[in-house]
């Protein structure tokens, strides 16, 4: 995904994505498939690591129905954790939604 896929980003993440190769009008919306990197150098603690990733994949369960009603095909999506500090969940919460409404379009 890192090597064959594309980006995009907004501060702290850095969302990667793998596009599908079915095509979307024969098959049933399928979610992708979701990877959170945060790392280990910026966090030292496995509990800071844990929670920057619980707060990750929340947002991402509440606002995955926009790629759905943008009718993406995507296989994969990583997003990797870039900030150097934890950040707000209400900040977590804008970004990611951006990225996704991003994605949606070009993808």
């Amino acid at each position: 995904m890192f090597t064959e896929g594309s980006s995009v980003f907004s501060y702290p993440f850095k969302l990667y994505y793998l596009p599908s190769s079915q095509s979307s009008e024969t098959t049933s919306f399928v979610y992708p498939e979701f990877l959170v990197s945060v790392s280990k150098r910026n966090f030292k603690h496995a509990v800071d690591r844990n929670r920057i990733k619980r707060m990750i994949r929340e947002n991402y369960r509440l606002h995955k129905a926009i790629l759905e009603e943008s009718g993406t095909s995507l296989h994969a999506i990583g997003v990797v954790y870039v900030g150097k500090k934890i950040e707000p969940f209400d900040l977590m919460d804008r970004k990611l939604r951006k990225l996704l409404y991003t994605l949606g379009e070009k993808a």
